[in-house]
């Protein structure tokens, strides 16, 4: 198992009397973390909701059911918690009436999850997101050769941890294809029940050739029949569901910067290029410019996602073309990073001297992202 960001802060919440909760795609390793975190406690009582017994078992149940049910286990975990109906007044239940010390739940569909778990559980649930691996996850005790090498992999193929631990670029591939094919929609088209599923699939594979540029949800309903509302809902539940998310931009000047589109990245570069099937060498990828930089922008954001870091992000255009592709804001404070996949030189545009003084800027390349992973995290 890959050490996770988010286990620390898990392990800090055991003794806090709330329900846990890990919120995250399917396949980067919710189970394997809470067993791993429960099992590092002692015995503990596994519930796998998936099975039609174990959602029964939970589904409107009184205290001294659950009771029974739980028995003298100190430390509960509920898989694919989603599944069970009214399962936030069964966790409020066992929480309030001290039927066991920790409670653990996953959920891989947080829009489903959420909406069950979040009035019977106010104040007393401590939520995390583990989404799939970082750059920093994976490379503790390697060579600066491997760091290098892995940089140029991640870009290409990801980093759920089923893909990660293979080295073979066809098990990659293959691996990623069936990701996409099946169980990344899966939550989607069950809880949603989407009219038309290939649309999303369309939707998906258009958002896939815009990376790195502002989107038009007009555009899109265009190109696929749709109306601008479904696109928009169609994208809310896409990130809902951890696929992709919106980066706006940053418009505190909106005379002079961009205020209306904004960018959309997948978390999962694999993701992206299976969608599309590009899967070529990152060396000498046609998209190598863009695929770097959605790959550092996104393994920054999964970092500070999963560390609890409470930064904002935005990218920066002004009308008359000048750009820093992301700007991190830090209590009030802004920080450019540029991201360059060659070696090329570039200086920090003046305009964002001016306009947001006291800010700094940074650029990051390939053969610098294992410093500045460090440096600017």
């Amino acid at each position: 198992m890959y050490p996770r960001l988010i286990e620390d802060r898990i392990v800090s919440g055991i003794n806090s009397g709330k329900v846990l909760i890990i919120y995250g795609p399917r396949q980067v390793g919710k189970t394997t973390l809470a067993k791993k975190v429960a099992g590092d406690q002692g015995q503990y009582l596994y519930l796998n909701c998936d099975e039609p017994d174990v959602r029964l078992a939970l589904t409107d149940r009184n205290s001294s059911e659950l009771k029974r049910l739980i028995g003298d286990y100190s430390f509960v975990v509920i898989d694919e918690a989603q599944r069970v109906s009214n399962i936030g007044l069964t966790l409020k239940i066992i929480i309030d009436s001290k039927l066991t010390k920790t409670v653990l739940a996953t959920g891989s569909s947080s829009f489903d999850l959420a909406n069950k778990v979040s009035e019977p559980l106010t104040g007393r649930k401590i939520v995390f997101t583990l989404l799939p691996l970082t750059y920093n996850e994976l490379s503790a005790g390697m060579s600066s050769i491997e760091r290098e090498r892995l940089i140029s992999e991640l870009a290409v193929f990801g980093s759920y941890p089923d893909v990660a631990k293979h080295t073979a670029a066809d098990d990659k591939k293959l691996i990623m294809r069936e990701l996409t094919d099946s169980s990344l929609y899966k939550d989607i088209l069950e809880f949603q029940k989407i009219r038309n599923p290939n649309k999303i699939r369309d939707l998906l594979r258009a958002l896939a050739f815009q990376i790195g540029s502002e989107v038009s949800y007009s555009e899109l309903g265009q190109q696929l029949a749709l109306d601008r509302q479904t696109i928009e809902s169609y994208i809310n539940l896409l990130e809902q569901s951890f696929i992709l998310f919106r980066l706006p931009p940053l418009t505190l000047n909106p005379r002079k910067e961009i205020s209306r589109l904004k960018k959309i990245y997948f978390y999962d570069n694999g993701l992206r290029n299976s969608l599309i099937n590009r899967f070529e060498d990152f060396r000498l990828h046609p998209d190598r410019g863009p695929l770097w930089e959605s790959w550092a922008i996104t393994d920054r954001i999964k970092s500070h996602i999963m560390n609890g870091d409470p930064r904002l992000h935005y990218f920066w255009r002004l009308k008359s073309g000048a750009e820093i592709d992301l700007v991190e804001e830090v209590s009030g404070r802004y920080q450019g990073i540029e991201l360059k996949s060659n070696n090329r030189a570039v200086r920090a545009p003046d305009s964002w001297r001016s306009m947001y003084p006291g800010s700094t800027w940074d650029i990051v390349q390939p053969q610098t992202y294992d410093e500045s992973s460090g440096r600017l995290l």
